[in-house]
């Protein structure tokens, strides 16, 4: 039985702005970050107001849906979908700003707790980490991981909703490079973890919607087989 997984993430976005960034995206607006898919359908398939990650879409062995469908489980009006159909090892496209795979996928929320709850009870997802305050008040992130993909929940303002990404990359400096070459830069600096460094895009300077971070590898992490095409 196949792990759960990160299969999809779509997106209300242009492409543009994305390949600017140094990502290799399809004329149909698809990409690929490791094992996750990206779909970029356009920034008009978000609602007014809604932010422009749209969906999350996941491998769950337990997942109730006929062949080529998926079902919908809503998390405080967010659209996570799955399915029990593994569409196996994917062919990886190589992007010039070296993105290799998404280290975490961001969900941000008025009431951390809250929303780890409603995760454990229609998912079935454990937290490994909830991080709370020296002043032991309500938790300000919690720590879940889907297959290789980490889940940040961050205490933030406004309603629950899909935010932001980290990808990590073969190396960060010319990655940093690249993109900053782009104008979508902003400043290389430690990360919280040690021995990685971490910048973030200036995403509307290059015309993205969707908050995203670059992080160097992890040092301790084994590298990983890699099945490139530049196609």
């Amino acid at each position: 039985m196949p792990p759960m997984r990160v299969l999809e993430v779509r997106i209300a976005d242009e492409s543009a702005g994305w390949r600017a960034a140094g990502f290799n995206v399809r004329n149909d607006g698809q990409f690929n970050i490791g094992d996750v898919d990206f779909q970029l359908l356009g920034k008009n398939a978000a609602r007014p107001g809604q932010y422009p990650v749209l969906s999350w879409l996941l491998l769950d062995p337990s997942a109730r849906a006929r062949p080529g469908s998926f079902e919908t489980r809503a998390v405080e009006g967010l659209d996570i979908r799955l399915t029990s159909e593994d569409p196996g090892e994917a062919i990886k496209r190589a992007h010039p700003n070296r993105a290799e795979q998404v280290a975490s996928l961001v969900i941000q929320t008025p009431d951390v707790e809250r929303t780890v709850k409603a995760l454990k009870d229609t998912l079935g997802m454990e937290p490994r980490r909830v991080i709370i305050p020296k002043d032991g008040k309500a938790p300000t992130m919690a720590l879940f991981k889907i297959g290789s993909t980490i889940i940040e929940v961050v205490r933030g303002s406004g309603q629950t909703r899909f935010w932001g990404l980290m990808v990590e990359t073969q190396d960060i400096e010319k990655t940093y490079e690249l993109v900053k070459e782009r104008g979508g830069a902003r400043k290389l600096k430690d990360a919280v973890q040690p021995g990685r460094k971490i910048f973030t895009l200036e995403n509307k300077a290059v015309g993205v919607g969707v908050d995203v971070a670059f992080i160097s590898r992890n040092p301790k992490a084994r590298p990983q087989k890699q099945n490139w095409s530049k196609v």
